[in-house]
């Protein structure tokens, strides 16, 4: 008589519990906090995620090694998780300011509250809270136990979308939902392909890194922008986006090398950087590419048209 001994996976309750307990712990923890903790706080309440991760899937009595799969991470794997970040930070900043030209004034509200976090404690320590923390307790919620009690019960895509589409909600704001939840996506993507959730990490780690290393570089300050005709000044030029969307083209191709370093070495994927068989692919990007370049110049065009309409006037 043959046994059959079949490992317990997550449930999608599971998941949705994680996620109930993590909203509970962000709306209600910040409030029993101690005032003086402030910025610091926040290592309280994204700590509590991994917490309340670990204990669902110990409650649910499944491998915590099969939901944070945690493996020794391999060069051409890093190289290509960094080269899809760039590629994807291009594409999401593309979306960041479309946004910022309609709203800019959300834009600013959505950014204001980090910007003034990040300089009410020293750079190390505001790399740790913005880089690090997230990049661990995030990661164990949305790639780690979320993500897992999704997989196995549809296609692939269907469990990475979901989990992209949750991320970008939890961030709460509209404004910065769109381009979290496309980087969501891809780290969701990531660790599907990977089955190590250490690169969704260095992912999540890079992209919040960055702009605190921008601000400390250029010095941002949030003080004394506060009237709206200050804000207003903050509007984008239809001839930044324009710009941007044709240094954007890049992203495409970014993303596709990055992808290919993911899996260069695997069985079933070719080791040629462009095969034969990837040629459908290769002419899709360039088309994306191509529009972009073509839809930017237009804007660019468009966007000095009414610069030197307004230099005219005045």
């Amino acid at each position: 008589m043959k046994k059959l001994i079949e490992k317990k996976k997550l449930k999608p309750y599971h998941g949705i519990l994680v996620l109930i307990l993590v909203l509970c712990d962000m709306m209600f923890l910040p409030f029993v906090l101690p005032r003086f903790l402030g910025f610091y706080g926040t290592i309280i309440v994204e700590g509590m995620f991994v917490v309340l991760s670990v204990a669902v899937v110990l409650l649910a009595r499944v491998d915590l090694r099969e939901v944070f799969p945690v493996r020794m991470p391999k060069t051409g794997k890093v190289f290509g998780t960094l080269l899809l970040w760039v590629g994807t930070f291009l594409a999401a900043e593309i979306v960041v300011l479309c946004i910022s030209y309609f709203f800019p004034e959300k834009v600013f509200e959505a950014s204001q509250g980090i910007s003034a976090g990040m300089e009410s404690v020293p750079f190390m320590m505001a790399a740790f809270i913005i880089a690090v923390t997230p990049a661990i307790c995030e990661e164990a919620v949305f790639r780690g136990v979320f993500l897992n009690s999704l997989m196995g019960r549809w296609n692939k895509w269907i469990p990475i979308l979901i989990t992209g589409i949750v991320f970008g909600m939890f961030h709460g704001s509209v404004v910065r939902f769109f381009p979290t939840a496309i980087l969501g996506i891809v780290m969701g993507y990531i660790v599907v392909e990977t089955g190590n959730i250490f690169y969704s990490m260095l992912f999540h780690f890079v992209n919040n890194l960055f702009p605190v290393l921008l601000t400390q570089l250029l010095e941002i300050s949030s003080q004394g922008i506060e009237t709206e005709a200050e804000i207003m000044m903050m509007e984008i030029p239809l001839a930044s986006v324009g710009m941007y969307m044709c240094i954007g083209v890049a992203a495409p191709f970014l993303i596709y090398i990055g992808n290919y370093l993911l899996h260069k070495g695997e069985e079933g994927h070719s080791d040629k950087l462009f095969p034969r068989q990837k040629r459908i692919s290769l002419i899709l990007l360039s088309g994306i590419s191509a529009v972009l370049f073509i839809f930017g110049g237009i804007l660019c065009v468009i966007g000095m048209s009414y610069m030197m309409q307004y230099v005219q006037l005045y």
